[in-house]
């Protein structure tokens, strides 16, 4: 081969066209030859196509349906989100609702709490009256229940100063159950101080008695 060929072939440059000017190859026989190849290659690929046009189309069909069940899960999600947003604004105002009825029901407990107290302030049991009534001023019954209505008959007269109409039901009651117990310590009171006189009497027993029931004294000072 000349060195014009190889010049030539080395500006060509082309893979094809260097394999057909090495093998001494006409060109023009080679370009038929290639156009023959590619018609052939054309039409087959045809043929492939026509003979796998179904499953192209299939294909197809499968990608729209994939990307319509995309779609719907797409849609799926933003609802799911939004009911999440819903659920999370419920959840926020149950909890507001939570709180308010826990600050309520903690302000109905303390209104029950100091209704009941006020309540029982103005409530004198029926086992004050029993024992204060019935029961011998040397028992500890009746000294436990006269403090309970020393108790009674103070917070009525912190009552009457502040003018409540509440009290009237149960102050009478008190100040007769005053008087009587009164009347009771101040005999017995009596009593002991009679025994004093005696001559050649034990003085230390009523003495004891007295100091041990120096209650009496201060109930009189206060409701006498």
């Amino acid at each position: 081969m000349s060195a014009d060929t190889s010049d030539e072939s080395a500006v060509l440059g082309d893979a094809v066209i260097q394999e057909a000017l090495t093998s001494g190859t006409d060109l023009r026989e080679y370009s038929h030859k290639l156009e023959d190849k590619l018609k052939q290659l054309e039409q087959q690929s045809i043929l492939d196509y026509i003979n796998k046009a179904d499953h192209i189309a299939s294909l197809h069909g499968h990608i729209t349906t994939c990307d319509r069940i995309l779609l719907q899960m797409q849609g799926a999600l933003e609802g799911y989100l939004s009911h999440l947003s819903s659920i999370s604004q419920e959840l926020q105002s149950l909890q507001e609702q939570s709180s308010s009825l826990q600050q309520q029901l903690h302000n109905t407990t303390s209104a029950n709490q100091h209704i009941t107290a006020a309540l029982d302030s103005l409530t004198l049991p029926q086992t004050v009256i029993h024992h204060i009534f019935n029961t011998p001023v040397t028992e500890a019954a009746f000294m436990e229940h006269l403090r309970i209505l020393d108790q009674k008959s103070r917070y009525l007269k912190e009552q009457r100063f502040k003018e409540s109409a509440s009290v009237s039901d149960v102050d009478e009651l008190v100040s007769k159950m005053c008087i009587c117990a009164v009347s009771k310590i101040r005999d017995y009171l009596l009593q002991k101080i009679s025994q004093f006189r005696k001559p050649l009497s034990n003085h230390h027993i009523p003495q004891n008695a007295m100091v041990k029931h120096k209650f009496f004294f201060e109930f009189l000072l206060q409701h006498t």
